[in-house]
């Protein structure tokens, strides 16, 4: 969100700390942002490092991105939760009846 890049490497379980980082640079369209391997995410750091342009242009964009991406969709989440917590009470309901 302050616009730093950030980097992460896609793990080889799904369940991990990097998996949910990956999945979110994937949904705002970062996958340039994502390696495969240790030396793959040196690689990527040493891109960056060496090319400054390329963090001005992630920090230019990645703002925009992540407002036009579902995890600032305020409204659609709200609804999600609404209807999480309504099926809970339906499933309540029927469990006491």
């Amino acid at each position: 969100w302050m616009g730093l890049p950030v980097l992460t490497m896609q793990p080889e379980k799904p369940i991990s700390l990097f998996s949910y980082t990956a999945n979110i640079l994937r949904t705002l369209g970062l996958d340039r942002c994502i390696a495969h391997n240790p030396v793959h995410f040196q690689k990527l750091a040493s891109n960056l490092i060496n090319q400054p342009e390329l963090i001005d242009a992630l920090r230019a964009e990645s703002r925009q991105r992540l407002l036009a991406s579902p995890y600032l969709d305020h409204v659609a989440r709200t609804k999600e939760l609404e209807l999480a917590y309504r099926q809970l009470w339906h499933q309540y309901i029927a469990a006491v009846n």
